[in-house]
Order: structure tokens, then sequence, then C-alpha cells
């Protein structure tokens, strides 16, 4: 069981550990992170979830249903829990806002998938694509509503909301539409062409994790010791609650296979989303804080995921 775990272990932290000695010894240029990261959101992870939906076994699809749903029962309850502690444990608004943009969303879509895809392969992978289906759509809808309660305002932004909406759930959900398409259909990808996307398809997850490792750091000030402490807690280790409730929900509603299962079970302890920093163009809110949570979550994770590993394999 443990050199298993060491193995799961080693391929998180190796792909990471290149990108961040690539920061450090500046083999990547100073924007390189928000380069990679663009060309792996909107080429490499298009192209392999087409892949992987175009090779899904048939049985797996009506799965799209539970996985999707419990991502909406997730985010609802990671949205009631992150306003009750922000409104618990901070009084400044900034920090409240801070707290829960931290704790609300979790990397579930990149991060996750390559977690999902290393840990478990390509089955677990295709639901963990039905999971996030719904990332853009619910993310920015429900952050906005919590955000507005939160701060007792109606702001403008619901135009650029729907804008961020089509700019990074466009290719993904269109290349999901087409591998299952293409799949039903029986019809089949031309040689030099399936050649070129098994090729980008193949180098998603490995450069997922490399630019997560590019866009680790270790620089933490005192003063953010409490809102990375509380919400390190919050979503790796109270978050997996909250999964066990959105598994036997979903299960009781709908057919949850076991891979489905693993996948809510283990998304639901991924770290705070790179993305998070989004409503800061809205909210006031500490930004330096909110960046200092989602690089020291993301550090945590490696050990935190890595020992969740057998706790899920036990359950199921």
């Amino acid at each position: 069981m443990w050199s298993d775990i060491i193995l799961l272990m080693l391929k998180l932290v190796l792909p990471m550990a290149l990108g961040l000695l690539s920061r450090l010894f500046r083999l990547v240029p100073e924007n390189g992170s928000e380069v990679l990261r663009t060309f792996v959101v909107r080429v490499c992870m298009p192209l392999l979830v087409f892949q992987n939906l175009y090779d899904a076994k048939v049985d797996s699809l009506p799965q799209f249903f539970p996985a999707a749903a419990a991502f909406v029962v997730l985010t609802l309850l990671y949205t009631i829990t992150g306003v009750a502690a922000a409104r618990l444990f901070f009084n400044d608004r900034k920090l409240k806002n801070a707290y829960f943009i931290a704790v609300f969303m979790g990397n579930y879509g990149f991060l996750g998938w390559g977690v999902m895809h290393s840990f478990y392969g390509p089955e677990a992978f295709t639901r963990s694509v039905f999971f996030s289906i719904p990332f853009w759509p619910v993310f920015l809808t429900v952050g906005f509503v919590a955000l507005l309660g939160m701060n007792n305002c109606n702001k403008p932004g619901i135009g650029a909301m729907w804008r961020m909406v089509v700019v990074n759930a466009a290719a993904p959900v269109l290349a999901a539409a087409l591998g299952v398409v293409f799949n039903l259909g029986g019809v089949g990808v031309p040689g030099p062409l399936a050649e070129v996307i098994r090729g980008f398809a193949s180098m998603a997850v490995p450069l997922i994790l490399f630019t997560v490792g590019l866009g680790l750091s270790f620089k933490m000030k005192p003063g953010q010791w409490k809102m990375l402490g509380l919400a390190a807690i919050h979503r790796l280790i109270l978050g997996f609650a909250l999964g066990l409730v959105t598994w036997k929900l979903i299960s009781f509603l709908l057919p949850v296979d076991a891979f489905t299962a693993r996948v809510i079970l283990m998304e639901a302890v991924m770290p705070t989303a790179a993305m998070s920093p989004f409503f800061t163009l809205y909210f006031e809110t500490e930004k330096e804080m909110l960046d200092t949570v989602i690089a020291g979550t993301t550090i945590l994770a490696i050990a935190t995921l890595v020992l969740w590993y057998p706790v899920v394999e036990w359950l199921l």
C-alpha cells in the first residue's frame, strides 16, 4: 500500500518540482506560467477531453448526469460553509471576501484532472470531465450571487461574467460534445489528425502539473498564516466531509458508479482554484492574501491528496 502511495506522490511531485526548478533557474520567461497555462487550457486539455471521450466506453456516458449534479451540490455546500466561516472568523470585509473566494472553489478542472488521471487512469478522468463541465457557469453565477449578498451591493459585471464563461468553457465543452458524438456515431478520425490529437493530449497532464509547479511560491508573511491555516483545513480536510455528503445525496437520487464516487470524494479536497482571483476585479479583497492561500493549499495538497487516497479506496 505505502509503495503505491509513494508512487502516486512522485507522479504529482516530480512534474511540479520540474516546473518549480524551471522558474527558480529562469528556464522559462517571466510570463511563461501564464502563456503555458493558456496553451494547456485552450489546446492540450480540449484535445485530451476529445480523445478521452472518443475512446470512452459507451456505458460510462450515463455517468455524466450524476457527476455534473455532484459538482453543483458540492459547490453549494462550499458556498454555504464558506460564507458562514468567513463571517465567523473575520471582521474586516476584505478579509471576509478573501476567505470566501479562497475556499469557495477548488482546482477541479486543472489540477483535479491531472490528479484523477494520474491516480485512477482514463476511466476516472472521463468522470472528472463530466464533473467539471458545469465549472464556469456555476463558478461565476454562484460566486457572484454569494459575494453580492456578503457585500450588500449590486455591482455590474454580468456581461464580463458571461464573456468569461464563453472564453473558458467553449473549447472543452465543444471538445466533449464532439468526442461523444464521434464515439456514439462511430465516426473515424483520419490517421494523421488522430496522431496529432494523441500527441497533444498526451502532453496535457504532465504540463498541467508542470504549470502548477511554475506558479508555486514559498514566500508567506506571518499575518497570512491564520487565513492559510483555516482555508487549508476547510478545503483539504473538512472538504472530505462535504464530498461524502455530496456522494451520498447524489447516490440516493441517481446511479453513481465507483469511478464517479472516487472523483466526487477526491475533487472535494482539491486546493483553491488558481482562477479564484477573478472575483477580485469586482469586489474589494486582500489579493496578496488570496495568492498566498492558492500557493499554500496547492503545496499542502500534494501530501493530503495522497493521504486521502487509501481512505477513498477503503470506502469503496
